[in-house]
């Protein structure tokens, strides 16, 4: 089975167009890391420039930053199969500071560091490739202005 948008390519060629929709993120426990395809072989994907775009935003979103140095341990993960075959943009979250995560630090520390890069995930679902390399309002500052 080919990845859409390849038109009929084989596995050297584009993956996902600009156009492809979804992410996909593979939550794993622990390491406070972000890895996307192919950290494990070389050529990189044919959307290395994507992927690394979004795992820098992903990671932009955590305190402390997590890790994006996409290391060659995760070759075959759920994360290379849902690129290589469905095309979308596809990341592996190794969350937290321990495989066994005490409930208590995983409710107060993990889950509000992390959902924030969730968040983001779903904001640019509709066309990763394309918002990932835009700019991004990261907050907003109102403030009321006194007319004399």
């Amino acid at each position: 089975m080919l990845p859409p948008d390849t038109n009929g390519k084989d596995r050297n060629g584009m993956y996902a167009s600009n156009t492809t929709t979804g992410v996909m993120m593979d939550l794993h426990s622990y390491g406070q890391d972000f890895f996307w395809p192919w950290a494990w072989q070389v050529p990189l994907a044919p959307n290395e420039e994507g992927l690394r775009a979004m795992g820098h935003k992903l990671a932009s979103h955590t305190t402390p930053r997590y890790s994006t140095d996409n290391p060659s341990c995760c070759a075959g993960d759920t994360a290379d199969w849902g690129y290589y075959y469905l095309g979308m943009a596809t990341f592996t979250m190794e969350m937290g500071t321990d495989f066994y995560q005490e409930c208590g630090t995983f409710e107060e520390t993990v889950v509000p560091n992390m959902i924030r890069s969730l968040v983001y995930a779903a904001r640019v679902a509709k066309a990763p490739y394309l918002y990932m390399k835009g700019p991004d309002v990261m907050g907003i500052d109102v403030r009321e202005r006194k007319v004399n």
